[in-house]
C-alpha cells in the first residue's frame, strides 16, 4: 500500500516528461510557422516597395536621378532575394520539424496510454489491498474482542510495539 502511491507518482512524472517533449516539438513547429508568416509579410512589403520604386523610375526625368533610383532598386532586389532565401530555409526547417512532430505525437500517445494503463492497474491493486486490509482489520477486531481483558491488553501492547499484527501465545496467564 505504501509503494503504490510512489509508483503512481513515478508514472505521472513519466507521462508529464513525454508530454513536455511532445509540446516542446510542437512549440518549435509553431515558432517556425510564426517566423515564416513574419518573413512572408516582410517579403510582401519588399515586393510592394519595389513595385512603387519601379513606377517612380518611369517618372524620373534626369539621368542622375534614374541611376540613383536604379541603384536603390538593385539594393532592394538583393534584400528581397535574401528574404526569399531565408524564407526557403525556414520552410525546409519547418518541413523537417513537422516530420519529427508526427512520430513525437505517436510516441507520446503510445507512452501515455501504456503508462495510464499501468497506473490504473496500480489503482485497482490499491483498492484491492485496501479492501483486504479492511477485512483483516475487522477480523482482528472480532478475534481480539473474544480475548480476556488481560490478554487483550498484552496483545495490544505487543501490536503497538511491533507496529504490525502481533500474535502472542498465552499460557497459564503469561
Amino acid at each position: 500500500l505504501e509503494k503504490i502511491p510512489v509508483e503512481i507518482h513515478k508514472i505521472d512524472k513519466m507521462v508529464q516528461t513525454h508530454k513536455d517533449l511532445f509540446h516542446k516539438q510542437k512549440s518549435i513547429v509553431d515558432e517556425l510557422e510564426k517566423t515564416i508568416r513574419k518573413t512572408e509579410q516582410d517579403l510582401k512589403e519588399k515586393d510592394d516597395f519595389l513595385k512603387k520604386a519601379e513606377s517612380k523610375m518611369m517618372e524620373v526625368k534626369k539621368n542622375e536621378e534614374y541611376r540613383a533610383a536604379l541603384k536603390e532598386n538593385e539594393t532592394h532586389k538583393k534584400e528581397k532575394t535574401a528574404v526569399e532565401e531565408k524564407l526557403l530555409v525556414l520552410m525546409n526547417s519547418l518541413e523537417g520539424e513537422k516530420a519529427k512532430l508526427g512520430p513525437a505525437e505517436t510516441t507520446f500517445k503510445e507512452q501515455e496510454s501504456k503508462l495510464l494503463a499501468e497506473k490504473s492497474e496500480y489503482e485497482a491493486e490499491r483498492v484491492k489491498l485496501l479492501k483486504y486490509f479492511e477485512e483483516q482489520t475487522d477480523k482482528r477486531k472480532s478475534c481480539s474482542s473474544r480475548l480476556a481483558a488481560d490478554n487483550l491488553v498484552s496483545y495490544e501492547k505487543a501490536r503497538i510495539k511491533t507496529k504490525n499484527t502481533a500474535i502472542e501465545i498465552v499460557e497459564n496467564g503469561q
